[in-house]
Order: C-alpha cells, then structure tokens, then sequence
C-alpha cells in the first residue's frame, strides 16, 4: 500500500509543481495562449485524480483510526490529521470545479505519506528492538546458584525470589539483577 501511495504522491507533486511554474513564469505562459490555459485545468484535474488514490490508501486506515478512538471518547492527534487533509482535500476540490484558485491535493498527499511512512518506520524500529531483547534474553544462563540453608544450589532463574544471595563463579553470566554483597 505504502509502495502504491508513494507512486501517486509523486505524481500528485509533479503536477501540483507544474501548476506552480505558472506563477513563476506567468508571462511566458500569457504568451502561450489558451493551450496554456487547458493545460493548467488538465494538471489540476490529474491532481485531483492522482489524490484519490492516496486518499483511500493512507487516509481510510486514519480515518478508520480517529473513529474508532472517538466511539471509546479519546480524541487523538489523528483527528488533527483528518481534519487538516479533509479541509485540504475539500477547498482543493472546490477550486478545481470552480476552476480557480489555489489546490493542497499535494499537502493532503504528503501529509498522509511522511505519517504513514514514520509510523511504519517506527513499527520496524519497535520489531527491531523485541528481536533484540529476545536475542539477549537467550544469552542469559537458565539455572543460577542460589545459597540456601548455608547450601549453594541450582534453581531455574524464574525461581530466584527478591533478596535470595546468589553464588556467581568466575566467567559466568549474571542471571539476574542484583548487587554485590562480597566479593569482586
């Protein structure tokens, strides 16, 4: 999806910069005459076009979000989000069937984009950091020396309870916290 999305934003941006160009170079498209003109309506509609698709892409997951939030009565940054690409989405859809003024498909487009795209880069960092905090529990020893009734013996590491000494010999790992009572 995000793959897909990221296609029709680009394309949203190539035609939103054409349309741009028009207001840096308003003279030379004065001279260009009417197919100037079709041309500015034809990029704006290909906008509109080229929008709707990131819209159901990446906005329908956060509108799915922000109304599944408000029925438990949380309101979350997502509804910001929603809000800010609607009222985009809505006055660029006015002025592109008015015919004039000013359209923020590509706003709406890349909005909904660098959030879905941090959000996927935050879930890899998450799965990351499980897999390796579960690479480092897999290092720790199963079984521990505890000394109990004046006895050193061996306990599975689930069974150490708070405050029970452990014997920790030369070059083993430590199993669990604690602190040092004798020794170095």
């Amino acid at each position: 999806k995000l793959g897909l999305a990221v296609f029709f934003a680009m394309n949203v941006m190539v035609f939103s910069m054409a349309l741009w160009s028009g207001d840096v170079y308003a003279q030379e498209l004065a001279a260009a005459g009417p197919l100037a003109d079709a041309l500015h309506q034809v990029f704006r509609y290909l906008a509109l076009l080229f929008c709707l698709p990131v819209l159901v892409l990446l906005g329908e997951p956060l509108a799915e979000g922000v109304w599944q939030a408000l029925r438990r009565g949380v309101i979350t940054t997502d509804l910001l989000l929603l809000i800010g690409v609607s009222a985009a989405v809505a006055y660029s859809l006015r002025s592109v069937l008015a015919g004039a003024g000013q359209i923020y498909f590509d706003v709406a487009s890349m909005i909904l984009l660098f959030v879905t795209l941090g959000r996927w880069l935050e879930a890899q960092g998450r799965l990351r950091s499980g897999q390796a905090l579960d690479a480092l529990a897999k290092l720790l020893p199963g079984t521990v020396h505890v000394r109990r009734d004046g006895n050193v013996i061996d306990v599975p590491r689930e069974s150490v309870a708070v405050g029970e000494m452990l014997r920790v010999f030369p070059g083993e790992r430590l199993a669990v916290d604690g602190r040092i009572e004798s020794g170095q």
